[in-house]
């Protein structure tokens, strides 16, 4: 669901644009080109879309899927969703020895 959409559909929209310079898997590519929006409900926190134009766009709709569809909130996916690329991010930011 678009920002529009969920307007239109009477929805209170709570959307955030990120950057790609702001999303760990696009830092660990080094691909600081691109963007990612969350539309969410305002007064819920619940998911009602997500869209980006950035590297690796497709797993990042595959795993917006989800918590759409499972009506799941941002403080869902912030408390519980843990992609595999935060360890590895990690592992470049402890100097090796």
């Amino acid at each position: 669901m678009t920002e529009q959409q969920a307007l239109d559909a009477g929805h209170d929209c709570d959307c955030h644009v990120l950057g790609a310079t702001d999303i760990p898997r696009s830092l660990a590519n080094q691909d600081p080109l691109g963007a990612l929006n969350i539309v969410a409900d305002a007064p819920t926190g619940r998911v009602l879309g997500v869209h980006a134009a950035l590297e690796g766009a497709g797993d990042v709709m595959l795993a917006a899927t989800y918590p759409i569809r499972n009506g799941m909130t941002v403080d869902d996916l912030a408390d519980t969703w843990t992609p595999y690329l935060t360890i590895f991010t990690t592992r470049y930011r402890v100097p090796s020895s």
